[in-house]
Formats: C-alpha cells, sequence, structure tokens
C-alpha cells in the first residue's frame, strides 16, 4: 500500500456556518483516515497480509495514526515520521442534513518523495500487489506505478482524487477503478448511462 494517512477532525452542528458566523457544534470526533489508511485496513481486515508506506507527522496524530493502523494488522516498519511537516488532517463540518465542508491539509502526505519510493521498492522485493491512491503528489504516484511495473508487480490505482495521468503510464495500471464521477473527469464524458459507463471504460 503507498499513499495517504490523515487525521480526520469532525463537527457536528445543526447548520453549516456562513461567513463570519460562529455556531455551536454539537459533537466531536478524531477519526483516523486517509484513503490510503483506509484501504490498507480494509485489505487486512480480509486477512491478506498487508504493509503501508507513506509518511505522518512526529507529532501525537502521527502516533496515533500508526498505532491505530498496528491495532488492525497493518504492518508499519516502512512508514516515515516526517520531523519538519504535521501529519495530514481533514476538517469536517457536518449539519443535521448530512451535508458538509471539508478542508483537508495534507500534511506529511505531501512531502511523499524519494525517500518513500526507496521504502516502497525494498516492500515490492516481496509483495505480489501495489494498490495506490492519488492523495499524494501525483509525481511520486506515478513513479510507484512504473517501479512497481517493472519490477513485475501488480498495480491497482484508485484514481482519486482524479488527476490527468500521463497518457504512457496507463499501460503500466493492471486494475483502475474509478467512480462515475472520477470516471468523468478522466475521461470528459457524461456518464449518465450504462451504456456511457461502457464507453468511458473502452476510453480509459
Amino acid at each position: 500500500m503507498f499513499g495517504s494517512i490523515n487525521m480526520d477532525l469532525i463537527v457536528c452542528t445543526p447548520h453549516l456556518p456562513q461567513s463570519g458566523e460562529t455556531v455551536m457544534g454539537k459533537s466531536f470526533e478524531t477519526i483516523p483516515g486517509g484513503k490510503g489508511a483506509n484501504q490498507a485496513v480494509a485489505v487486512a481486515q480480509q486477512d491478506v497480509p498487508v504493509q503501508i508506506v507513506g509518511r505522518v507527522g512526529n507529532d501525537t496524530f502521527g502516533q496515533t495514526l500508526c498505532a491505530g493502523l498496528k491495532a488492525y494488522g497493518v504492518g508499519c516498519d516502512r512508514l516515515l515520521f516526517d520531523a519538519n511537516t504535521s501529519s495530514g488532517v481533514a476538517l469536517i463540518e457536518v449539519d443535521a442534513t448530512g451535508e458538509n465542508h471539508i478542508v483537508v491539509v495534507p500534511g506529511a502526505n505531501g512531502n511523499v518523495g524519494a525517500e518513500d519510493l526507496q521504502a516502497l521498492e525494498e516492500a515490492l522485493k516481496t509483495t505480489r500487489i501495489l494498490l495506490l491512491q492519488l492523495e499524494i503528489p501525483l509525481e511520486s504516484a506515478i513513479a510507484a506505478i512504473r517501479m512497481a511495473h517493472e519490477m513485475g508487480v501488480r498495480v491497482i490505482l484508485d484514481p482519486a482524487p482524479a488527476k490527468s495521468l500521463p497518457r504512457d503510464v496507463y499501460p503500466s495500471i493492471d486494475v483502475l477503478t474509478p467512480n462515475q464521477m472520477e470516471a468523468e473527469q478522466l475521461t470528459g464524458l457524461s456518464i449518465t448511462s450504462v451504456e456511457m459507463a461502457i464507453a468511458a471504460g473502452r476510453m480509459l
């Protein structure tokens, strides 16, 4: 697993504040998240060995995130602690109807680069499948895809959030798993039917 690790800070409130407005919240939770961490946990829950390569800040959130992943059985031996940047966080406001405002601060996720790719290369030597997403710098994700392909490792990419990928990287991806919105963003097609979904799949 190569991807993002965040702490979600969730506030429930009767209504979302307007500009300059102060609203009294009803509840507050801190919940480990990030697309990379979430998918690593999902894999571990299927009793499949999984390790995560990524980074968190050398802060309280980083320690909590690492401990949480380990509790679910995710290997964290190649998780890097960034001494210069905070852990990634998502600030989420949710109103009584389920509408929300979300602000994501990538933090250490935004620094995933050469050192993390070195750690990934070591992990891929004993790995059959690389699962990754796009909540880390795009150039690092592309480098990871190409590295895994060259090493004979099967690549599964969840293209979220959707970003434009170089055409020559697609042959290195074995499985691409966009949702409807991501498929629309990647292809430029309006997917309003099964037929259009098939057309988007063929284009991809």
